[in-house]
């Protein structure tokens, strides 16, 4: 009922978040199932964020072939970058490696004919304005190697001093994964370790081999960031002010293939999850001895609005894990989603930051009782605030359309995500959730997902 009713709304053409028929089916459920405004100004509250941020949009697939063996998928293997000189363009050109650790310290790239070539070198040993530079002696594009521990984000996000953005060399810029630099050197004879070693000298060597690359982009354009933010306060004086933040990502946007012609079913069944969750709560009388914050944000790819967003929740909310005296103090991350094959494969972070890991040992013992199987992982590809201890489990191969859902494992998924979370919601000692009050949980999820 909550995905065929999330994944109907067109939620592109509203200009504000308050407009906006997704964000309003939200709000009216949230305030059904007893959850409170999560979000306050002034005198008033809120059941979202009004956020406005400037973006642009790709007109057509951002587009990167190397060679002859391989096409990379944008947000996958490759994010496009707008500041300095990365812009739109389209380019078929050698490739050749720049590098050198005097990139960083000093650039001395003015030696090196870099005319008519597109660069590949790891981000890490450049500086920031190095697509720039090399711009200017006449490269016609950029492949930067990301960190492993960076995930792959496009930069859909105009903010600040819009003269940062502007450049009278724009060429496209792409960040890439380390692995889709290591496929590239694979198919010249080279490796991203024999090209990386230390060489005080910069250099170019040329790679034999082609690029392509095409990005083409709309003008920025403003808009207000779809999403709904719900809070439920904690009962029990001893254990109210640890905050449970419950948090999902979903392209409100249209900022991807997937989300053009609305929510992804694989996004909206996180969104369902939880209003699933604050139903079977409220109905079953089961009030939280800690505090829970649901986050529903529709801005995914947008970095820096979703730090303005976590910055008012807990400074200007005073939610804040570095204050003592906030009222209530965050301490555990759960991201869920998204979700959607019939092979759902979970994996975890491991605590970050200190807080209370007590609570994430209880994440993973509820889930394994309820028959949820977490594994491990070091790095999820995913934003996590990591000053949490944090947990994010999701579905690798999520991206199906609605019709594909297997609506058994969903069903499975939403139990077990509702279950785990009332024993992180409500229990002191942390002991196994009673078996009565599981059956009746499991019986009211049941008959409402058949009505």
């Amino acid at each position: 009922e909550h995905i065929q009713a999330i994944t109907s709304f067109d939620t592109q053409t509203f200009a504000t978040a308050a407009e906006n028929p997704l964000v309003l089916y939200l709000k009216d459920n949230l305030s059904e199932f007893g959850m409170k405004r999560a979000w306050r100004s002034t005198l008033h509250s809120y059941y979202h964020y009004p956020i406005t941020t400037a973006i642009v949009r790709p007109l057509a697939e951002p587009h990167l072939v190397v060679g002859d063996q391989k096409n990379y998928h944008h947000l996958e293997d490759f994010g496009f970058i707008t500041l300095g000189c990365g812009g739109g363009g389209k380019v078929d050109a050698p490739l050749a490696f720049v590098g050198g650790t005097s990139l960083e310290r000093n650039p001395a790239l003015d030696d090196l004919n870099l005319q008519g070539q597109v660069i590949l070198s790891p981000g890490a040993d450049v500086p920031a304005n190095f697509p720039d530079q090399v711009a200017a002696l006449g490269a016609l594009g950029v492949l930067l190697i990301s960190d492993d521990a960076q995930p792959i984000v496009s930069q859909f996000e105009m903010t600040g001093d819009m003269t940062k953005y502007q450049c009278p060399n724009e060429i496209p810029v792409f960040k890439i994964t380390p692995s889709a630099a290591e496929s590239i050197l694979a198919q010249t004879g080279h490796t991203l370790a024999e090209l990386s070693s230390p060489a005080e000298e910069s250099f170019i060597q040329p790679l034999d081999i082609d690029a392509s690359m095409s990005l083409e982009l709309s003008q920025p354009t403003a808009v207000e960031i779809p999403n709904a933010v719900g809070f439920l306060g904690g009962y029990d004086m001893d254990y109210a002010n640890e905050l449970v933040v419950v948090f999902t990502t979903f392209d409100g946007l249209g900022l991807t293939p997937a989300g053009q012609d609305g929510i992804p079913a694989s996004d909206a069944v996180s969104m369902a999850v939880f209003l699933e969750s604050a139903r079977i709560w409220q109905e079953n009388n089961l009030d939280p001895r800690r505090s829970i914050i649901f986050v529903m944000w529709g801005g995914e790819y947008l970095e820096h609005s979703l730090d303005a967003l976590l910055y008012d929740l807990w400074v200007v909310n005073r939610l804040n894990p570095e204050v003592p005296a906030a009222p209530v103090k965050p301490s555990l991350w759960v991201q869920v989603g998204p979700f959607g094959t019939e092979n759902t494969s979970f994996q975890s972070l491991t605590p970050a930051n200190g807080a209370d890991p007590s609570l994430y040992n209880v994440f993973i013992d509820s889930a394994n009782k309820a028959g949820l199987d977490i594994t491990p992982s070091a790095n999820s590809g995913k934003f996590i605030d990591t000053r949490l201890p944090s947990i994010y489990f999701w579905d690798e191969n999520a991206d199906l359309p609605e019709n594909e859902l297997n609506l058994d494992e969903l069903q499975n998924i939403g139990e077990t995500t509702c279950f785990t979370l009332i024993r992180l919601l409500r229990e002191i000692k942390y002991t196994p959730m009673d078996s009565a009050v599981k059956e009746a949980l499991s019986n009211a999820l049941r008959m409402h997902t058949h009505k």
